[in-house]
């Protein structure tokens, strides 16, 4: 409820949560104002917790959704019950198609036949025989370039590699090759932005882990967003987002910066998890590591391709159904300066995993 929907890296969730909450009182007579509790419950109470299951319970066969274009609703959620679930038999499929096209396909019809198939009639179908993730990898838009099986997910053959910012606006694959120094950003104004050019064509994907180093003025807080775009020469390649959104980016992530404590139980390097039990305000002056989960995704980039990491103070697009992803909303920042330092003692950096394309 806390992590997954809403308040996803502690910024309040401000669109799709408000109609979900006034359509579940009424249909579903809820006794809770859900909204009221929200708004009232900045951390992770005992109240968010009592409506959390424990994944590791789950015993029963599992066949997870795993939508790579649903990144303000369900992506995280889905990834995450089969990471944690404790069922003996589960099975990945992944998709960046529109979710209800992406279900009620032919091949997603297919797919959930054979495992009713198989875990309630005792078919022998040979799907106990094949890997358990489906992985769908998008070079743009919603068909995939080529459909391939994991053992795994993330794969297991990933190299993870660290891309550091640089103030210049720069990645540098080696640490000392970044300079000391700093670039900032209105929380209410334009992003700030780093490009990494790809030598190769690769496969980048997983979920991915940006480390900051930031400094505010004029407040004690703020939401950092953080979004992946890829470019192909001037053009921005695009993909299927949540609420039918035809123009999202590769992936994206949200951390309010008062919530900079891990939970050292879930987290992975390349997937922090906070815990959101307290806030801890900045003080004047003040640099602190702030680390952002950037949600599963699989996308090829060609020889040439620039993946651009921008950092802002408000959500990507504008909140309207003609220009923007409606009803998509978050919690704004305040007015605010926010100094990003990169080199030397704050290694700001982006983790990602990537292999040889095709492989």
């Amino acid at each position: 409820m806390y992590r997954d929907f809403t308040r996803p890296g502690g910024a309040r969730e401000d669109g799709f949560s408000v109609l979900w909450g006034r359509i579940t009182s009424k249909v579903a007579r809820v006794r809770a104002n859900i909204r009221t509790e929200v708004i009232a419950r900045t951390e992770r109470d005992e109240w968010y917790k009592s409506l959390t299951p424990a994944l590791e319970r789950i015993e029963v066969p599992m066949l997870v959704c795993g939508s790579f274009s649903d990144h303000s609703l369900h992506t995280r959620g889905s990834f995450e019950a089969f990471r944690r679930a404790g069922s003996k038999f589960k099975r990945l499929y992944t998709h960046r198609d529109g979710k209800w096209s992406a279900y009620y396909s032919k091949e997603g019809t297919q797919a959930r036949i054979r495992f009713f198939d198989y875990t309630l009639k005792g078919i022998e179908n040979g799907l106990d025989l094949e890997a358990p993730v489906l992985l769908a990898i998008h070079d743009e838009g919603p068909d995939p370039i080529a459909v391939v099986s994991s053992d795994s997910w993330p794969p297991d053959n990933l190299a993870w590699v660290s891309l550091h910012l640089d103030a210049s606006g720069k990645f540098y694959r080696e640490a000392g090759s970044v300079q000391t120094g700093h670039c900032s950003f209105s929380t209410r104004g334009a992003p700030v932005r780093f490009d990494w050019v790809f030598e190769e064509d690769v496969d980048v994907m997983g979920p991915m882990a940006l480390r900051v180093y930031i400094e505010i003025a004029g407040a004690d807080d703020a939401v950092l967003f953080a979004g992946i775009r890829k470019f192909r020469g001037n053009r921005e390649l695009m993909f299927e987002g949540s609420f039918g959104f035809a123009y999202d980016m590769v992936t994206k992530g949200w951390q309010r910066i008062a919530h900079r404590d891990l939970d050292e139980r879930l987290s992975i390097p390349e997937q922090p998890v906070h815990t959101h039990a307290r806030a801890e305000p900045l003080l004047p002056g003040e640099i602190v590591p702030v680390d952002i989960a950037l949600l599963p995704q699989a996308t090829r980039f060609l020889k040439g391709d620039r993946l651009r990491l921008q950092l802002r103070g408000t959500w990507h697009y504008p909140r309207d159904p003609f220009r923007g992803q409606f009803p998509a909303g978050y919690q704004r920042s305040p007015r605010a300066n926010c100094t990003v330092h990169c080199g030397g003692a704050y290694d700001s950096r982006l983790l990602l995993g990537l292999r040889p394309a095709g492989n």
